[in-house]
C-alpha cells in the first residue's frame, strides 16, 4: 500500500467520522511534530486555547523536534473538541470539531500550496477585528510516523481566541509619538463613536504631555488654566476643542531609569468603551517616574457619555518642578462657565466628593502645584450631553 493511498484513506476518515468530544486532548508527548501558536505550546493551557489581542497577528509554526524535514497534513477546525475523532488502528486522535483540510504535504493534491507542508513551517496571518471576544479556527498537524509502521500521529491541537479589545500603542514601543508631540487616533469602524459635549467623534487626539482632546492636539508642556478653558490653546476660542486634561504636565521623557513611556488606546469591541492610558510616564525635568494614568470613555444608558479618570497608579514624583492640570473642558472659553477648582480646595476639596455643573458648557479643572499629593484616585464624570457634569471624586 502506498503512502498516497494511506493519506487518502486517512483524510476520508477525518471528513466522514464524527464523534462526541470525550477524554483529553492529545498532549503531544509521543509526537515529533511541535505545533505552536504565537510561540506558545497549546498543551500549556488545559483548554488548548491561546489568547491574543483582537487585532494581533498570529504565527502558526510546525517543527519536527528531531530536526527532520517532515511532510505533514494541516487540519483546521471550528473549535477544540478533545478526541472528537478517537484514535484508530492507523490514525491518532483528532481534537478538532468540524474538520477541514488546509494543506496535505503527504498526498500533495489538495492545494497548490501543499509543497509548503514540510517542517520547519511557519505562516503568519490575521483575522478581522470582528473576531474580538470570540475564538477563531483551531489547528492540528498529522504526519506519518514510520517508526511504528503505517500510523498517522497528530501534534497538539491549538486554537486562537481573541480578546474583546483592540490595543494600539504610541511611543517608543509602538507607533510614532515623540516629546511635545500629538497624534490623532482613528477608532476602528466597529467601535462606537465617542460622544463628548453632545458631539459624536470617530477619533481622538493624544498629546504626549497628558491631554486627550477631540479635535486637535497641543504640543504645550506647560499647563495654563486659561488655555485649558479655551481648548488647550490661547483664547479666545475660534474652534471648540473639547477634551480631558488627564495629566497635563511635561511628560514623555525616554531613557529614564524607569524605562521608555508609551500611550495605549484600548478599544473594547464588546461594550464600546475606549480607554487611553499613559503608560510608564516620566516627568521631564526631574526624570521622576509618573506611573500609569488612564481615562475611559464609555456608553452609559440614559446619558450621552461618561468619563472615568483613574489615578490609582499615578506617581507624584519627589523633585518635579512642573504643575499638573487635571480636568474636563468643553473647549470653548466664549460660552458657559469656566470653573477653577484650584481656588476652592481642588478636586479633593469638593463637598461630599461630588461636583455638579451649574449649567451647560462647563469647564472644570484644578492646577496642582509640583510635588503635591492629589488627594483622590478617581474622577467619574457623567455628562448630560452639553458639558453639564455630575462628577464623583474618589
Amino acid at each position: 500500500m502506498s503512502f498516497t493511498k494511506i493519506s487518502v484513506t486517512v483524510l476520508v476518515a477525518v471528513f466522514c467520522i464524527s464523534g462526541v468530544a470525550i477524554g483529553q486532548c492529545t498532549d503531544g508527548s509521543l509526537s515529533a511534530l511541535d505545533l505552536t501558536l504565537n510561540g506558545v505550546d497549546p498543551s500549556s493551557d488545559p483548554s488548548h486555547q491561546i489568547t491574543t489581542s483582537a487585532n494581533g497577528a498570529i504565527d502558526l509554526s510546525i517543527v519536527d523536534s528531531t530536526g527532520a524535514n517532515t511532510a505533514f497534513i494541516l487540519l483546521a477546525g471550528s473549535s477544540i473538541s478533545c478526541a472528537a475523532i478517537p484514535a484508530g488502528p492507523v490514525l491518532d486522535q483528532i481534537d478538532l470539531g468540524s474538520v477541514q483540510l488546509l494543506l496535505d504535504g503527504i498526498n500533495s493534491s489538495a492545494s497548490v500550496l501543499d509543497f509548503m507542508a514540510t517542517t520547519p513551517f511557519t505562516v503568519g496571518f490575521s483575522l478581522p477585528v470582528a473576531f474580538a471576544g470570540i475564538c477563531g479556527p483551531a489547528f492540528q498537524a498529522v504526519y506519518l510516523d514510520s517508526s511504528v509502521g503505517f500510523f498517522f500521529r497528530t501534534s497538539d491541537a491549538g486554537q486562537i481566541c481573541y480578546q474583546g479589545a483592540k490595543v494600539t500603542r504610541y511611543g517608543a514601543g509602538g507607533l510614532t509619538l515623540g516629546d511635545d508631540d500629538f497624534v490623532t487616533h482613528a477608532l476602528d469602524p466597529v467601535t462606537p463613536n465617542i460622544v463628548f459635549n453632545g458631539v459624536s467623534y470617530s477619533s481622538l487626539t493624544i498629546s504626549s504631555n497628558g491631554v486627550v482632546s477631540m479635535v486637535t492636539g497641543t504640543a504645550s508642556w506647560t499647563p495654563v488654566m486659561a488655555e485649558f478653558n479655551a481648548g488647550f490653546t490661547p483664547g479666545p476660542t475660534a474652534t471648540a476643542n473639547p477634551g480631558v486634561s488627564l495629566l497635563w504636565s511635561d511628560l514623555m521623557r525616554s531613557g529614564t531609569p524607569s524605562g521608555d513611556p508609551n500611550w495605549d488606546v484600548t478599544e473594547d469591541l464588546t461594550n464600546g468603551s475606549v480607554t487611553v492610558t499613559a503608560v510608564n510616564q516620566s516627568y521631564w525635568g526631574s526624570q521622576d517616574p509618573a506611573g500609569d494614568t488612564s481615562c475611559t470613555f464609555s456608553v452609559n444608558p440614559g446619558v450621552n457619555h461618561d468619563v472615568m479618570m483613574d489615578y490609582s497608579a499615578t506617581l507624584i514624583g519627589v523633585a518635579i518642578a512642573d504643575n499638573i492640570l487635571i480636568g474636563l473642558t468643553d473647549g470653548d472659553d466664549t460660552v458657559g462657565t469656566d470653573n477653577d477648582l484650584s481656588v476652592s480646595g481642588g478636586w479633593a476639596g469638593q463637598a461630599g466628593g461630588i461636583y455638579n455643573s451649574a449649567g451647560a458648557n462647563d469647564t472644570v479643572g484644578e492646577l496642582i502645584a509640583p510635588n503635591v499629593p492629589f488627594g483622590f484616585t478617581q474622577i467619574i464624570a457623567v455628562d448630560a450631553g452639553i458639558s453639564q457634569w455630575s462628577i464623583l471624586i474618589l
